[in-house]
């Protein structure tokens, strides 16, 4: 499995709890006003990230 990105901690995702965020590179929809561009893109998705980290 591809990761492209990982946010270890987060309050906001999963209400009322403590979650880490993983993001997985691909998307085909081309949103104009896609926030996360940088890791569904991939043309634009950089380094993998280490599966140790995850």
């Amino acid at each position: 499995m591809l990761i492209s990105g990982l946010q270890k901690l987060t309050l906001l995702d999963y209400p009322g709890k403590v979650a880490c965020t993983v993001f997985t590179p691909g998307c085909n929809l081309r949103c104009p006003f896609c926030h996360n561009a940088p890791l569904v893109l991939p043309e634009l998705v950089g380094q993998d990230t280490d599966e140790e980290q995850v």
